[in-house]
């Protein structure tokens, strides 16, 4: 790959204006050449004026970013889901790692473990533990300084980037979770505390499946559901367990059940810095603050719509009888 192609023009632009894009929506499309040239100068710009972090802070940014809150993100319908491939560069608070904590740190990346790949150290090496190799991994990337070889390394093909993320389209912008690959280098980057990453992006547009419950047998979960129903925020294909299948939905994190629902909005938030105010469908932010007024708000709506369903048909009979 040439290495042109992440070398900045020396003439960075609006950085400031790219940084509020990145900030307001959570990424910027880099399919085009100007928008891809746009996130790497606010990368490189970043990482030429960044001292390299002590070791300990290093650590500690790394833990902090692994134990962020994860909201719920349901999987794609099966043989119904539609999505879109491109390329992007990411605000990486907006980024899950593949699985919750550090489980997704399968990988040593110290730089024992890189001398041994490039051939110039021991290959009898003692791997490290792979959060101390991350720190390690960090410490070189902003020692190069945006050095173009270094990104092009790091981040591989413009068109089709190491770092591989799913996308979830929420009223907020997207939400983001690594698919395949990149958590290493994602966490890396992410402990310099860089503005955007390259990635290769699956977004996920529906429709959705969720997990049927033990507990749909009692109602609750088909009382919730329809609660999301009757209110605009999601619309299932049927009642019962086969529910959970084809969702159709703006806020896929709610789909689940309350307890997941109350859990992931909180954590949506913290991942975007700002509070929800808006009304979710036609519901108040205020209604997903507590599982247990959620579970009660459904049982309501249910005897009141099955009250209202009851004395429509009891006239209907009533004028049926009267003819």
């Amino acid at each position: 790959m040439p290495l042109a192609e992440f070398e900045t023009s020396g003439d960075p632009g609006d950085l400031e204006a790219t940084a509020r894009r990145l900030t307001k929506s959570g990424f910027l499309a880099a399919d085009s050449l100007d928008c891809f040239r746009d996130g790497l100068d606010l990368l490189v710009t970043h990482l030429r004026h960044e001292s390299v972090p002590p070791r300990e802070i290093l650590a500690q940014r790394i833990e902090n970013y692994a134990a962020r809150p994860r909201p719920y993100l349901p999987r794609p319908a099966r043989n119904l889901a539609t999505s879109e491939t491109f390329t992007a560069w990411i605000n990486p608070g907006r980024i899950l790692l593949k699985f919750a904590g550090t489980q997704s740190f399968i990988h040593d990346n110290s730089n024992a473990a890189r001398r041994c790949r490039t051939g110039t150290g021991q290959r009898d090496y003692e791997p490290v533990e792979p959060m101390t190799g991350i720190a390690e991994f960090a410490e070189r990337i902003a020692a190069e300084h945006g050095d173009s070889a270094g990104l092009a390394e790091l981040f591989g093909e413009p068109k089709t980037p190491a770092i591989q993320a799913q996308a979830w389209n929420v009223p907020s912008g997207l939400l983001f979770r690594i698919e395949t690959n990149g958590n290493h280098r994602l966490t890396a980057l992410a402990a310099l505390g860089v503005p955007c990453v390259l990635a290769e992006v699956r977004l996920h547009t529906g429709l959705f499946d969720t997990s049927p419950r033990a507990d749909d047998e009692t109602g609750d979960i088909q009382r919730y559901r329809r609660l999301l129903q009757t209110f605009g925020i999601a619309a299932f294909s049927e009642d019962g367990a086969m529910g959970a299948f084809g969702v159709s939905t703006r806020w896929p994190m709610l789909i689940r059940d309350p307890d997941t629902a109350v859990k992931s909005l909180t954590a949506l938030e913290q991942i975007i810095g700002s509070p929800i105010t808006a009304d979710i469908g036609r519901l108040p932010r205020s209604w997903f603050t507590d599982a247990d007024e959620l579970r009660t708000a459904s049982h309501d709506l249910a005897i009141a719509v099955d009250d209202f369903t009851k004395h429509r048909s009891g006239r209907r009979w009533t004028r049926l009888l009267r003819r």
